[in-house]
């Protein structure tokens, strides 16, 4: 049967995605680090704690990254205060550190990540953090990433030259 339907173009925003998959457990996915993804989490963390979720699984398969502005964020509103959630080891020697400023963060009993191969930048970041501020566990195969800060230069003709600015270090200091 042929069938013809009237679409409008949209922009698809939404990089964050959460299940309740039991009475005490919720899986949130997150596609990207965009400029709404902390907001996103957020959002989902509140319905949580309306759920009564304590144990909560992070799926950050084939999660490519995306801003660390939005990782500091999330890190935030999960690591307690004073938690590291990344280092940026500059070649001069230099480490920048972006630490926890909440008092009150959510809390889980148990947290588990899934990643894959996909995996990389700004979702390894996260992955680190978690496991090593929060003692979360980490499922899945050896992440993409290579451990390195990357900056956008546009060129005049709209091309653009990555470089790398940094080495990202963990909690814990570890490349």
């Amino acid at each position: 049967e042929e069938l013809t339907l009237k679409m409008t173009r949209a922009m698809v925003q939404a990089t964050v995605y959460m299940k309740q998959i039991d009475e005490k457990t919720a899986v949130l996915t997150i596609s990207s680090f965009a400029d709404s993804t902390a907001s996103e989490v957020a959002t989902q963390l509140v319905k949580m704690e309306i759920l009564g979720i304590e144990n909560l699984i992070v799926d950050l398969r084939d999660d490519t990254g995306g801003y660390l502005s939005s990782l500091v964020s999330i890190g935030n509103y999960l690591l307690p205060k004073g938690t590291v959630i990344i280092q940026k080891s500059y070649r001069d020697g230099k480490i920048d550190k972006d630490v926890s400023a909440n008092k009150d963060p959510y809390a889980f009993s148990k947290i588990a990540v899934l990643v894959n191969g996909n995996t990389a930048s700004a979702a390894e970041v996260l992955t680190a953090a978690l496991q090593e501020g929060l003692d979360a566990t980490v499922i899945g195969t050896t992440t993409y990433g290579k451990g390195t800060m990357q900056v956008p230069l546009v060129m005049g003709d709209g091309s653009i030259l990555r470089y790398t600015t940094a080495e990202w270090l963990t909690t814990n200091g570890n490349t």
